[in-house]
This record gives structure tokens, sequence and C-alpha cells, in this order.
């Protein structure tokens, strides 16, 4: 999971380097919609929930959810 998220980070990191700014939200989404199909249910909750947490809540709890499987 850590890697997943270091390639995200780079991936953001490359587009502010060509000034395409990439808002937590969309971070967030790209995340979640990323993930495998066997997180649906994690994904589904965050989704479901009025605040979509920010990058590093995010990392956490997906780090969290990998560690409970």
């Amino acid at each position: 999971m850590q890697a997943y998220f270091l390639r995200i980070t780079k991936i953001k990191n490359d587009l502010l380097s060509i000034g395409e700014a990439i808002t937590n939200k969309e971070m967030a989404l790209t995340i979640l919609g990323g993930l495998p199909s066997e997180w649906y249910v994690f994904r589904t909750t965050l989704l479901n929930y009025n605040v979509i947490p920010g990058f590093e809540e995010l990392m956490a709890r997906c780090i969290q959810e990998e560690t409970r499987e």
C-alpha cells in the first residue's frame, strides 16, 4: 500500500512540475478509484461519508485496512 501511495505522490508531483494542480478531493478520488476490487466495501464506505478524507488520513486508513486483512 505504501508503494501505491508513493506512486500516486510521484504522479501528483510530476503534474505539479508542469503546472497542473490537483485538488485534495481529486487526489482522494483517484486513490480510491485505483484500489483493487477487493477494497470495494472500504471504498464505498469512505465515499458514503459527507467528507472525503485528505491524503494523509486516507493513506493512514488504507494502511490500517491493509493490516486488518
